[in-house]
């Protein structure tokens, strides 16, 4: 959740690739990820960020844009309304 939050607040994130943070973070695009163990490539990664203003916008805001996609409210509202409308398919089917 954590890295939804800065990504929403238009940070860019840089985290080692732990299961489930490559699913969140597009490696390049809306931060950085790093190989569990190597602190000198982490190291590396944030000096790049903290010297480029340019890459740190652009992450920030691709990572922005990426939440307003794929955790908007209304994208929400389609995901779970359509698994309401497929756990509720067997009944429907049955009353017809």
């Amino acid at each position: 959740l954590v890295l939804l939050e800065a990504m929403a607040g238009g940070l860019p994130v840089v985290a080692y690739r732990i299961p489930g943070i490559e699913e969140v973070v597009a490696d390049g695009r809306s931060g950085l990820t790093f190989p569990v163990g190597q602190p000198e490539d982490l190291a590396t990664g944030l000096e790049e960020l903290i010297s480029n203003a340019a890459t740190r916008t652009g992450m920030g805001q691709a990572g922005r844009d990426m939440i307003r996609e794929q955790y908007s409210f209304t994208r929400y509202v389609d995901i779970l309304s359509g698994l309401y409308r497929k756990a509720a398919a067997p009944w429907q089917e049955a009353g017809s």
